[in-house]
């Protein structure tokens, strides 16, 4: 079964905020590939055309080999194919980003750009839940010690019955860590989440005395569990919470048969966040890869252009990309 990510439910998720779900399936005698994504359009028309460009939905996610016999000539044959399908739907190019697990093998041989951008902090959760509590740094064991002797409580849901509480403490959250537009996700993405993928969320609340302190929405698939979006109430971090939630996670993880619990990485290399996330495991960071390809490149040019003419500033060296969108 295909982790969650590559479910196209996934991505019809981020239709009210990215662009509209496409589903790009192939098949031929060397197997079957699925690659889905976001078509987002373009400001600008050309030629009397609409552009666009394609994305995966914010996660990981890209093209997954469904079943193969060749898998050399299979992707020889599905380039071919999806550089036509781009060319007829006018677009202009594709980024992606890569599952750390599920599709390295279409990494390993990508027709575009691939770039190392971050390491991720994965637990493994598997074997006995004790040998994984050893496995924390001394003060996320204290720590999580400390939040019991302070009388907090988990409450684990598969519902919306918190997502009031659940989205005062995220906006709060984000507000504290100036989070773009973005990412100030509206009511109806989480019930978009729990209307399209029933099976693959679930709420973890840190409760202080019947109230909601801290929390976290995590999904998950048959095999991981994905650390996605959530905060803590700023008022009670000297109960530390956030290490009790994590350890609940992780046992959850454990006791469900997961194989791990995925926390991502920092917004830079080894700050904060990311030595934050490390202090829960010893094994080893899993690197994250996105792909990047140029499919029009005159029509790409021409957009970089069009952007520029717009902002005298505009950063020409940005590693953004498409660099039209920076």
């Amino acid at each position: 079964m295909a982790d969650l990510y590559f479910d196209p439910n996934y991505a019809k998720v981020y239709e009210e905020i990215d662009g509209k779900s496409e589903t790009f399936y192939f098949s031929c005698p060397y197997g079957e590939i699925q690659n889905t994504f976001i078509l987002r359009p373009v400001k600008w028309e050309l030629n009397g055309k609409k552009w666009f460009d394609i994305v995966t939905p914010y996660g990981y996610g890209g093209t997954l080999v469904l079943s193969y016999t060749d898998k050399e000539k299979l992707m020889e044959a599905y380039q071919t194919a999806f550089a036509a399908y781009c060319l007829e739907h006018n677009i202009v190019c594709e980024f992606i980003r890569f599952h750390l697990f599920d599709n390295v093998d279409i990494r390993e041989c990508y027709y575009g750009e691939t770039a190392n951008v971050l390491d991720n902090v994965v637990v493994d959760t598997t074997g006995q839940y004790d040998d994984i509590w050893m496995k924390y740094e001394h003060k996320v064991r204290k720590n999580v010690k400390k939040a019991l002797n302070n009388g907090l409580e988990i409450c684990i849901e598969q519902n919306l019955n918190h997502l009031d509480e659940f989205l005062e403490i995220y906006y709060a959250t984000m507000d504290r860590n100036q989070a773009t537009d973005y990412y100030y996700f509206k009511r109806s993405y989480f019930e978009n989440i729990a209307r399209l993928l029933p099976e693959n969320y679930m709420y973890f609340h840190v409760m202080k005395d019947g109230k909601v302190i801290s929390t976290e929405l995590v999904l998950c698939s048959e095999d991981y569990a994905y650390s996605f979006l959530g905060g803590t109430n700023e008022e009670y971090y000297s109960m530390r919470p956030n290490d009790f939630l994590k350890d609940a996670i992780v046992k959850w993880c454990n006791e469900t048969g997961k194989k791990c619990f995925v926390l991502g990485g920092g917004y830079h290399k080894d700050d904060g966040i990311y030595r934050y996330k490390r202090s829960f495991t010893k094994t080893p960071d899993v690197p994250f890869y996105v792909g990047r390809t140029i499919l029009n490149q005159e029509t790409y040019d021409r957009f970089v252009e069009l952007r520029a003419a717009e902002e005298p500033d505009f950063d020409r060296e940005s590693p953004y990309f498409p660099l039209y969108r920076v």
